[in-house]
């Protein structure tokens, strides 16, 4: 059940956007190069872990572990479209 599905969305945005910036900040600091630049890219750039489900079912309320959920859903569905550009620009920039 999607509580709320403007904060869902922009969670996402922000978790798919906010990845991939923090991935470059962190291959430019450690100046890495090469195959590990792309894998923390790629990584940095997935969607949102289920892991943060369980454990907010466990320890949480549940509006808070079913608004945890559509973040997941949402951004697995974005991730259809996301991550093939990912792919794309960590072949091309440190392939």
């Amino acid at each position: 059940k999607v509580l709320s599905l403007k904060s869902a969305i922009v969670s996402t945005f922000a978790r798919l956007i906010l990845g991939p910036l923090i991935a470059l900040g962190l291959i430019y600091f450690f100046d890495l190069k090469g195959v590990p630049a792309g894998v923390l890219f790629i990584q940095c750039s997935m969607p949102a872990a289920v892991l943060t489900y369980l454990l907010a079912k466990m320890y949480s309320p549940k509006e808070q572990a079913d608004n945890i959920a559509s973040v997941i859903a949402a951004s697995t569905f974005i991730s259809i479209v996301t991550i093939p550009v990912i792919v794309f620009i960590a072949l091309t920039a440190f392939g």
